[in-house]
């Protein structure tokens, strides 16, 4: 006949310390898991955060470029208004002066005609 084995108080307490301990570890292990995934996570929303930052800089820099290009393409437009008006001021100038010119020219002529024909 084989002996039967009695578990005594202490036996079983010491298998029920033995359960908690794993239980206890385990718990541990998973408190760990938690905390590197928190961490983790933590630090991606970090870096996220940081390349929204740069995106966003990125932009303002951009659109301060486009700014100083449109100011100065409307720099550029102006002074070219200018030069047009200016060139077209003289050239008016230019005409009048051809124009009285002209009409010396004829007055010349036709003093020349009236002396010639008499």
């Amino acid at each position: 006949m084989k002996k039967e084995k009695k578990l005594t108080i202490t036996d079983l307490a010491k298998k029920m310390e033995d359960g908690f301990k794993a239980s206890d570890s385990k718990f541990d292990e998973l408190a760990k898991t938690i905390d590197d995934l928190a961490s983790a996570t933590a630090d991606g929303f970090l870096r996220v955060d940081m390349r929204f930052d740069h995106v966003d800089n990125e932009f303002k820099l951009i659109r301060s470029e486009i700014s100083v290009g449109f100011r100065e393409i409307k720099d550029e437009i102006k002074r070219l208004d200018q030069r047009i008006d200016k060139l077209l001021k003289m050239t008016n100038e230019d005409i009048s002066s051809l124009v009285d010119e002209l009409n010396s020219i004829k007055l010349r002529i036709k003093k020349l005609e009236l002396k010639n024909s008499h």
